[in-house]
C-alpha cells in the first residue's frame, strides 16, 4: 500500500473504531510504524480518530514521523518482551488498547527459496514468531 492509499482504509475503519466506544476512547499500536504499510496503517488509524503509537526500531525516523503527524513513538524491538511491554502501556495510557497492528518486518538477508529445501529460519524470527 502506498501512503497515498491510506485514505482507503478511513470507511472501513470508522465502524470498528465506534463500535468500539466511540474513537475518543481508543487507542491503537502499529509496531513497524515508521514506515510502509506500519505508517500507511497509522495514518489512516490516526485519520478514523485513533490514538495512534508507533512502535519501531531506535534508528528508525520513528520520533521524526510521531512529530509529523501526532502519533506517540516508542522505540521498541519487537523480540524483546520489555520493549513490547512499554509499547503497549503507552498505548493504554492513551485510551481503551483496542488496536494492535504488527507490521515489524524482521528479516535478514539471504536466500528465500533454496535448491529442494527450504531455508533454514533466522534464531532472530524464530524469537519473534514464539507463542508464549
Amino acid at each position: 500500500m502506498r501512503l497515498s492509499d491510506a485514505s482507503a482504509l478511513d470507511s472501513a475503519l470508522d465502524p470498528a473504531l465506534d463500535s468500539a466506544g466511540g474513537a475518543a476512547r481508543t487507542s491503537a499500536l502499529v509496531t513497524g510504524g515508521a514506515s510502509g504499510l506500519g505508517l500507511a496503517t497509522a495514518i489512516a488509524l490516526d485519520r478514523a480518530g485513533a490514538h495512534v503509537v508507533i512502535a519501531d526500531l531506535p534508528a528508525s525516523r520513528g520520533d521524526e514521523l510521531a512529530a509529523e503527524h501526532g502519533f506517540t513513538y516508542v522505540a521498541c524491538d519487537v523480540t524483546n518482551e520489555s520493549d513490547a511491554a512499554r509499547a503497549v502501556e503507552a498505548a493504554t495510557e492513551l485510551g481503551r488498547l483496542r488496536v494492535l497492528v504488527t507490521c515489524a518486518g524482521i528479516a535478514t538477508p539471504g536466500r528465500a527459496v533454496g535448491r529442494g529445501r527450504p531455508p533454514p529460519r533466522s534464531p532472530r524470527s524464530r524469537r519473534s514468531n514464539r507463542l508464549p
